[in-house]
Formats: structure tokens, C-alpha cells, sequence
């Protein structure tokens, strides 16, 4: 792979990766803010995270309202992964399904895996107010963690579909090509990403977008193994040959958006 194609394909991914990251982000912070309003708040949406009035809310009202957060991502994952099959090429669509439902996944699965050590976190609130017990609470997180791994792990062919049949071929050939899928999207994504998480209302609100994307490594051996998904190898490799304006246009637009939201939305 020349420098140029790495070069292009690694900006590509890097802003699928913002774009993607702060979209999920948002729409699950949406959430949260749509349960407010329902259960009769009149709650303030900012960048990543939503205040309540909570003394003026029941036990009940508050646990939909923590609740709706990870539900959202798992709405998101599920039908961006349904979106994904019916997807008949490597494009940036494609892209953008494919990382849409990768960061709607993490969202749900990322927050139940730290559970058992924020309980002011979405499903750790939830689950102590549910009165669920450590060992219950343990073991959804190790899960969690198991569910995650097979989830990345199914979505990995996915990503080799991007790759050339000639960049393909053989590890040694697909390991520029994951460096610049991957590696630098994933190194330059979560250091923007975390910076548009300032400012931070809580330490969770910057722990998670550091550390949860690097789950993607987990199953790094498949980006360098795994047969081509269901496009197959792409053979007309746009995202290598040029920066696509449309990934770039709609990543300027919902950074523009969290930069708004910092300020906080009321209805």
C-alpha cells in the first residue's frame, strides 16, 4: 500500500471515526433527555450528558431516565447492523453504517461493563436501584465484556471488505491497510473525541471515550485474518483514493452541533 492510499484512507477513517463516535454520543444523550420530558422533567441537554431536577423525580422515573441512554445505543447497533447487511458496497455509507453500529454496541455493552464500579453511571445506577446484588451486577459485566468481543468479532469482515483483494492477499499486505482502518483512526479519533467531551461533567464522562473505543483491538488478529464480509474485497477503493467530502462536511456539522450542545439545550 503507497503512502498517498494510507495516507487518504486513514483521514477517511479518522473522520468516520469522529462522526460516528460524537453521533452515537448525542443520540444517546437524546435518550436520556427524551425520558426526561416524558416523565414530566424539564431537563437540560448538553455535549454528553443531560441535568435533571432528580429531587423532583420518583425512584421509578429515574431509573427510564438512566435507562434510555444505553437503550438508545442498543437501537442504534442493532439497526445500523441491519442497515450494514443491506448494504451492497464498501462506501462511505457503508463506512458509516459499519461504525454506527460498532459505537452504538460499545455504548450499551461499554456501559454495563463498568457497572460494578460507577454507580452513578447509567446501568450501575440502574441496577443498584433495581437492588441487583455484586455477584449479579459481576456477572453482567464479564458478559457484557464476552457479548462485546463476538459482536466486534462478527463486524471484522466488515472492515476487510475495505481492503483490496491484492492488500488482502496475506497478513504481511494487510497490516498497512489495519494501521490505517484502525490503529490511527482509533489513536487520533478517541484523542478528538475525548476533547470534545470537555468540558466533563463527571470522570466517567472522560474515562469512557478514552478507554472504551480501544476495545476495537480486541479483535485486531481478525482484521489481519478474517475473509472478506459479504461486499467481498473492494475492487474500486474511493475512501483510499481521495478524501470523501461527505465524511467531512457531516463530521464539521456534528462537531458544530456538540460545540452547541456544550452550552446546554432546554424545550
Amino acid at each position: 500500500m503507497d503512502a498517498r492510499r494510507k495516507r487518504n484512507l486513514a483521514i477517511n477513517f479518522t473522520l468516520a471515526f469522529v462522526l460516528t463516535n460524537i453521533t452515537e454520543m448525542t443520540l444517546h444523550e437524546c435518550g436520556h433527555f427524551v425520558a426526561g420530558i416524558l416523565t414530566g422533567d424539564t431537563p437540560i441537554l448538553y455535549h454528553n450528558a443531560v441535568r435533571h431536577a432528580t429531587e423532583l423525580i420518583s425512584k421509578n422515573g429515574r431509573i427510564i431516565i438512566a435507562a434510555a441512554g444505553p437503550i438508545m445505543s442498543l437501537i442504534i447497533g442493532l439497526l445500523f447492523a441491519f442497515l450494514l447487511r443491506s448494504r451492497k458496497q464498501a462506501d462511505a455509507i457503508g463506512l458509516f453504517y459499519l461504525e454506527m453500529s460498532v459505537f452504538g454496541f460499545i455504548g450499551v455493552l461499554g456501559y454495563t461493563m463498568v457497572a460494578p464500579f460507577f454507580t452513578y453511571g447509567d446501568t450501575g445506577f440502574v441496577f443498584r436501584a433495581l437492588d441487583f446484588p455484586v455477584w449479579l451486577i459481576l456477572a453482567i459485566s464479564l458478559l457484557s465484556i464476552g457479548i462485546l468481543f463476538l459482536v466486534l468479532k462478527s463486524l471484522a469482515p466488515y472492515f476487510v471488505s475495505f481492503m483490496s483483494f491484492t492488500e488482502g492477499e496475506s497478513v504481511q499486505t494487510r497490516r498497512p491497510v489495519v494501521a490505517a482502518m484502525i490503529s490511527i483512526p482509533v489513536l487520533f479519533g478517541t484523542l478528538i473525541t475525548t476533547l470534545l467531551n470537555l468540558p466533563s461533567p463527571t470522570p466517567l464522562s472522560l474515562i469512557a471515550p478514552i478507554c472504551i473505543p480501544m476495545s476495537l483491538f480486541w479483535v485486531y488478529r481478525y482484521y489481519l485474518t478474517s475473509p472478506a464480509g459479504p461486499w467481498g474485497y473492494n475492487s474500486n477503493s474511493t475512501l483510499a483514493e481521495k478524501i470523501n467530502w461527505g465524511l467531512v462536511v457531516a463530521t464539521i456539522f456534528i462537531v458544530s452541533v456538540n460545540r452547541l450542545l456544550a452550552m446546554g439545550l432546554q424545550l
